[in-house]
């Protein structure tokens, strides 16, 4: 877990982020490619985007458009969505 007291950037900055990929290995755009965030603000989600992260918009307080406008790749209203099911696995994934 990457704290934001630990970066010199916040979010929307990919700070955040970059950090995260770093600590968990993943330095190689194939790795990269391999992660996907779940952000609820629009900060959030614009920082993993900027980062290069596949983004799922969770709907708890934000509309889906405020989080599809930062470059969310799906919203959803919770982690047991079927959508993000759908999403993430299978040959057609929206994340691979």
């Amino acid at each position: 877990m990457i704290c934001g007291v630990e970066c010199s950037r916040a979010k929307p900055h990919p700070e955040p982020y970059l950090e995260g990929l770093k600590a968990i290995g993943a330095v190689t755009p194939e790795l990269v490619d391999r992660c996907v965030a779940f952000e609820d603000s629009p900060t959030g989600a614009m920082a993993a985007v900027r980062a290069g992260i596949a983004t799922v918009g969770i709907l708890t307080a934000q509309p889906a458009a405020a989080l599809y406008d930062v470059g969310a790749s799906l919203c959803v209203k919770d982690f047991a969505a079927g959508e993000l099911l759908e999403a993430i696995s299978g040959e057609d994934s929206l994340f691979l």
